[in-house]
C-alpha cells in the first residue's frame, strides 16, 4: 500500500487501484493508553485522569505525544505501527456528543427501538434526563461510543420482552428514571 497500484478481482472482472494518493484513517478509542504514556514519562495516572504531575508546557514535543512505541507497548504489532505515518489524538467524547448521537443518528440504537415499536403501534415516553443519563452511564464504562448501543439494549431489553411475550395489546411505553441501573423501570398501558 506503498503507493504502488495493486490489482483487485471482482466477480472474475480485474481492476487496477492506484494507492498513491490513499489516506487511511485508522481510529481507535484506546482505553488505557494513557497509562502506557505516562509510564513512557514516569507520571503517575489515577483513574481516567490524565497525568498532572508535570506542567505540559515543559513537555518537549516528543514528549507531549503519543509514540509508535506507546501503540506497540499498548498491544498494536510492530508491523501494524510501521504502515501509521501520523499519530492525533482527538478530544475524548462529551455527554453531549453521546446524546446527540442517541437522538440524531438514524442509525442509533434508540432510534431502532423507537421505530420498531412505532411500527407496532407502541408510543414511546421518555423523561426529561433520560438521553443523558445513558450519555453518562455510558461514559462510565470509559470505552467510548461503543458501549452505547449496549447501554440502550439494557434499557430496552426487558420491556421488548414484555411486549413480545404478552397477550396484552400496549399503545404505551413509558421508561422511568433510574433504568439505566435497573431496567425494569418502566410502565406498559
Amino acid at each position: 500500500m506503498s503507493g504502488a497500484p495493486i490489482n483487485i478481482k471482482v466477480q472474475n472482472r480485474e481492476f487496477q487501484f492506484e494507492t498513491k494518493n490513499l489516506k487511511i484513517f485508522l481510529m481507535d478509542a484506546c482505553s488505557g493508553i494513557e497509562k502506557v504514556k505516562a509510564k513512557r514519562l514516569d507520571e503517575k495516572v489515577l483513574g481516567f485522569q490524565m497525568p498532572s504531575n508535570k506542567s505540559k508546557k515543559n513537555l518537549s514535543p516528543e514528549k507531549s505525544i503519543y509514540t509508535k512505541e506507546d501503540l506497540i507497548e499498548y498491544g498494536f504489532t510492530p508491523e501494524f505501527v510501521g504502515r501509521i505515518t501520523k499519530i492525533h489524538v482527538t478530544n475524548p467524547i462529551e455527554t453531549e456528543t453521546l446524546i446527540r448521537i442517541q437522538k440524531e443518528s438514524k442509525q442509533s440504537a434508540f432510534m431502532t427501538y423507537a421505530r420498531g415499536l412505532w411500527n407496532m403501534g407502541i408510543d414511546l415516553k421518555t423523561y426529561n434526563n433520560f438521553f443523558k443519563e445513558i450519555a453518562e452511564s455510558t461514559l462510565n464504562y470509559g470505552t467510548g461510543a461503543r458501549e452505547l448501543e449496549n447501554m440502550t439494549n439494557y434499557v430496552f431489553e426487558k420491556a421488548m420482552y414484555e411486549i413480545y411475550n404478552s397477550e396484552d395489546r400496549f399503545s404505551v411505553l413509558e421508561l422511568r428514571e433510574g433504568i439505566t441501573k435497573d431496567n425494569s423501570n418502566f410502565v406498559l398501558y
